[in-house]
């Protein structure tokens, strides 16, 4: 199983998270928000255990093996490569829409 972390408490992470889960390859075990009241929320339901107001904390936690991201797309760039440089496996988000 990988555990799976997720930046952002939106509805597309949510319906990742259901996608992942059902694949029963991943278990959710973290969740990161701005605000960790934020992060609990969003993430109990999903059977996370462990939640993140700070990347660099989740970037160096045993219990994640990858992150998914889907933060506003300003902050996708930063955060994926911090994550990657701290060991984890990055999915990213893209909610590029053509004109």
């Amino acid at each position: 199983m990988i555990k799976l972390a997720i930046v952002g408490t939106n509805w597309i992470s949510e319906k990742f998270a259901e996608a992942a889960l059902e694949s029963k390859k991943f278990i959710v075990s973290g969740v990161y928000s701005r605000a960790l009241d934020t992060a609990k929320s969003f993430g109990q339901p999903l059977g996370a255990t462990v939640f993140f107001d700070s990347l660099e904390a989740l970037g160096a936690s045993e219990n994640i093996d990858a992150v998914y991201i889907a933060s506003p797309n300003s902050f996708h760039c930063q955060q994926a490569i911090q994550l990657m440089r701290a060991g984890k496996h990055v999915i990213c988000e893209n909610r590029w829409h053509p004109t």
